[in-house]
């Protein structure tokens, strides 16, 4: 019978806590909002800071362009060294 106690107060808990949960975020007394996260406002670059960061883009993009070209002599120099099925065919 004991158990039984507790298993109904752990139940009515379980239920306090499930129908809380539900009500929404709380509201703050002090300002009557509910929560908003305060996201920064985007820094006020000034010319020279802009144009060092599109200096830096460029190089960015300069090197995967690179990149890339190295990437695809690789791969053509791999296809060249396999036979191709048509060949393998012929055989």
């Amino acid at each position: 019978m004991k158990s039984f106690w507790i298993f109904a107060i752990l139940c009515a808990l379980v239920l306090a806590l499930v129908i809380h949960a539900q009500e929404g975020p709380s509201v703050n007394s002090a300002t009557g909002d509910k929560f908003k996260a305060k996201i920064p406002p985007p820094p006020q670059l000034n010319a020279d800071e802009l144009y060092a960061q599109l200096g830096r883009a460029h190089a960015q993009i300069e090197l995967a362009n690179k990149y890339v070209a190295q990437l695809q002599q690789e791969l053509a120099a791999a296809q060249a060294l396999c036979p191709k099925p048509e060949e393998e065919e012929k055989k």
